[in-house]
């Protein structure tokens, strides 16, 4: 795949698909098998290339390996049941899974001598129930998008062998269809993965303000203006105890090994699957409105350059609750879309070193208070008596850090509007579970 210039941006716009017929769900099961088989064959035969020349196998190399099984084997002559693109993109990620192996081997060799693995870091096996449901439809010239019109409400994308399959959206970006790819969620959803390369021209913003975001896991965000938006926990709290009540149930229902599995169980499984679905939805959501609404805030702004892997490493049971609220606070996807939203839309993102001690700092005298532990919510600065928010403190540090803005500069409201509490004076918590989220604690007044 060519790499996009300075002209030109590469978009991906993930649709879900409508009504899925009963033919076309039994094409996308089997295309998703011909793609992991493809890649098993591959990767097998690819390690003992590998072992042999002592480099990572090409695209094309593993292309032609995969034509040739195809027109000497018969006992596969499904292969050609699906379209071409599939068997394609199964190698071609099988290709860059080597290159990537090889860009990092010294890597790779220090985590084998340290855990004894001979395998770590190479391409492994795709196994059957377990891999992701996704594989490549269609290419280039193939790509084929109906836009809705009078006669047909909704979109419609062209699948090779297949027919044309209906969106419930229209695709929202104009420019040249790359690829199309098809993948499934774990609530058996299907959608319409298709990157579109666009014409770019770089963005003409106003004289905007400089700011800090401070990424935590009790507050999703907060900002150097003192807005905090909200962690999506507190949207999905009811699903989540709906989710663990349903993942005890499926644990007692768990047949034996080799046992056909009963109803129960698999009503269970489900049922698991649809809340986790769900809860996805709720944090892509809110990392999306939040993120939309930074990178058009600010012209430049500093978040820090935090480990996420390393935060969850260690500690065990002690440390679980934490460990999972890191993981569902998805700061990981957070500072991402951050990145690819201001190359987009003119905001300079600026990592600052995870070193930084944006928190013991006093953002007003610059007062480094050691003794700082993280119950420690509301601090009162010992040298110049200032009380702040440890959050917006670490925010204010981040931008000072990054560099202090003009009078005249200010932040300018964004249209998507998140969940987003402004400082006012502390309210108390009503006991009603529909008023709890509108009553919650603000940032105390500076």
């Amino acid at each position: 795949m060519n790499a996009p210039n300075d002209n030109t941006r590469n978009l991906a716009h993930k649709i879900q698909l409508y009504r899925v017929t009963a033919a076309q769900e039994a094409y996308f099961y089997r295309a998703c098998g011909t793609a992991r088989w493809t890649y098993n064959e591959c990767v097998k035969l690819s390690r003992a290339y590998v072992d042999k020349h002592d480099k990572p196998p090409t695209f094309f190399t593993l292309l032609k390996w995969s034509n040739e099984r195809k027109k000497t084997d018969p006992d596969v002559s499904w292969l050609g049941d699906v379209g071409y693109w599939v068997r394609n993109g199964a190698c071609q990620a099988l290709g860059e899974a080597w290159k990537r192996y090889y860009q990092r081997r010294g890597y790779w060799k220090r985590m084998q001598e340290k855990k004894g693995k001979p395998n770590l870091g190479k391409p492994k096996f795709k196994k059957r129930g377990r891999a992701k449901f996704a594989f490549r439809a269609a290419y280039d010239k193939s790509c084929k998008i109906e836009p809705a019109g009078t006669k047909n409400q909704r979109s419609r994308i062209w699948i090779p062998r297949l027919g044309w399959v209906k969106g419930r959206e229209p695709l929202r970006f104009e420019g040249r269809l790359i690829e199309t790819r098809i993948t499934r969620d774990s609530k058996g959803r299907w959608y319409a993965v298709i990157l579109v390369e666009v014409p770019w021209t770089p963005p003409e913003r106003e004289n905007q303000a400089i700011g800090g975001v401070d990424m935590g896991v009790k507050t999703l965000a907060v900002d150097s203006d003192g807005c905090c938006y909200e962690s999506p926990k507190a949207t999905y709290g009811r699903l989540q105890k709906r989710k663990r009540r349903w993942e005890r149930k499926r644990s007692r229902r768990q047949p034996a090994k080799g046992a056909k599995p009963s109803k129960g169980y698999l009503k269970a499984c489900d049922r698991v699957a649809r809340y986790s679905a769900r809860m996805a939805d709720i944090r892509q959501s809110n990392t999306h409105r939040v993120s939309h609404a930074l990178v058009h805030k600010y012209t430049r702004l500093a978040i820090e350059d935090l480990n996420i892997r390393g935060m969850m490493a260690k500690g065990g049971s002690r440390k679980r609750g934490l460990n999972r609220g890191l993981a569902e606070a998805s700061l990981a996807t957070l500072r991402t879309q951050l990145e690819y939203k201001g190359d987009l839309y003119g905001c300079e993102v600026v990592a600052l070193d995870q070193w930084f001690a944006s928190s013991k700092l006093c953002s007003y005298c610059g007062y480094r208070k050691e003794d700082l532990q993280i119950s420690h919510r509301t601090i009162t600065c010992e040298s110049c008596g200032t009380r702040y928010d440890r959050d917006h403190n670490a925010a204010m540090n981040l931008r000072n850090k990054l560099g202090r803005t003009t009078p005249e500069v200010t932040p300018r409201e964004c249209d998507t509007k998140p969940d987003v509490q402004r400082r006012r004076p502390a309210t108390r918590r009503t006991r009603n579970p529909r008023c709890s989220r509108a009553a919650a604690i603000q940032l105390p007044l500076l």
